[in-house]
C-alpha cells in the first residue's frame, strides 16, 4: 500500500496522470479492504492486516500518531488462537486517548513491532 502511495506522487510530479490515478485506485482499494474489516474499536471489530506497516497506515489515516510521546502504549494480545496488536494513542484533534485493535494472525507475532511500552 505505501508503495503505491508513493509512486501516486512520483507520476504526479512527471505529470503522468493516468498511472498515478491507477496506483492512487489500488492505494484507496487496499485502505478499504482494511477498512471493511471492522472498525478496530474491540478484539471481535479488530482491522485485520497482513503487516505492521498496514498498522502505520492505517493510524495515519485515522489521523492518530504510531510514534512518539502521543502513543500511551502498544502491545501484543494473545486470545485463544488469535493475535492482535492494540494500541492506545491520544487523538490529537481530541486530546483524548483512543484505542485501536488489529488483528495479526496473518503474520508472525515476532514479525510484529510493538513492544510493551
Amino acid at each position: 500500500m505505501e508503495a503505491h502511495a508513493t509512486v501516486v506522487q512520483a507520476y504526479t510530479q512527471l505529470n503522468e496522470s493516468a498511472k498515478a490515478k491507477f496506483h492512487l485506485d489500488v492505494t484507496v482499494a487496499l485502505l478499504r479492504s482494511i477498512m471493511s474489516s471492522g472498525d478496530g474499536k474491540s478484539k471481535e471489530s479488530a482491522f485485520e492486516v497482513i503487516c505492521d506497516r498496514e498498522e502505520y497506515y492505517m493510524l495515519t489515516t485515522l489521523g492518530l500518531p504510531y510514534l512518539g510521546s502521543e502513543v500511551a502504549s502498544a502491545h501484543v494480545v494473545q486470545d485463544g488462537p488469535h493475535t492482535y496488536d492494540r494500541w492506545e494513542v491520544r487523538n490529537p484533534k481530541t486530546g483524548q486517548n483512543v484505542v485501536v485493535f488489529f488483528n495479526t494472525d496473518q503474520f508472525s507475532t515476532t514479525k510484529s513491532r510493538v513492544t510493551d511500552k
